[in-house]
């Protein structure tokens, strides 16, 4: 197991990855309540495992991370600013959302910002879905990518984790 390995400090996946060709994004919804009428945005989408938040040292501000025992393909985590544009002035975990094709999310978790496409983006409203739950969704034209965040240097380990994907 990769995250058995001397040096290694948290291991997840993802299906995009940041600062690179093959992002996506999709249109979302919530529905109207007593309180407001429907609201729609767009955000990128990227699936990931759990601790893809902390592997790529993104914070988690609200809520939780994603657990294998308690998720599904229909939880999500979104960054702040989806947070402010879809659920301005409520508390967004345990809210719900649905995708194009109607599918529901709920939220448990809220991401701080961090740059998707390139560096010097404005912020964008990103959702995440959980990998694990649903690997076969992956939002991806390249594969799922393996996240190895190291104590040190990490070619100390890089002919570990090659033997390990190999083995894969």
């Amino acid at each position: 197991k990769t995250e058995a390995l001397p040096g290694v400090r948290s291991v997840s996946y993802m299906s995009v990855v940041p600062l690179s060709i093959g992002t996506a994004d999709y249109d979302f919804e919530i529905p109207a309540t007593k309180d407001h009428g429907a609201k729609k945005s767009n955000a990128n989408v990227n699936s990931v495992g759990a601790r893809y938040f902390e592997t790529m040292s993104i914070p988690l501000l609200r809520g939780r991370d994603f657990n294998a025992q308690t998720d599904d393909e229909h939880s999500a985590i979104i960054n702040e600013a989806m947070a402010g544009d879809m659920f301005a002035g409520q508390d967004p975990i345990g809210q719900t959302f649905t995708d194009e094709k109607k599918a529901k999310f709920t939220v448990i978790g809220v991401a701080r910002n961090s740059k998707l496409r390139t560096i010097g983006e404005q912020t964008v409203n990103c959702a995440y879905f959980f990998l694990n739950a649903a690997p076969q969704k992956a939002i991806s034209f390249f594969g799922i990518t393996i996240l190895v965040k190291t104590y040190g240097d990490p070619e100390r380990i890089s002919k570990a984790l090659r033997e390990q994907i190999a083995m894969l």
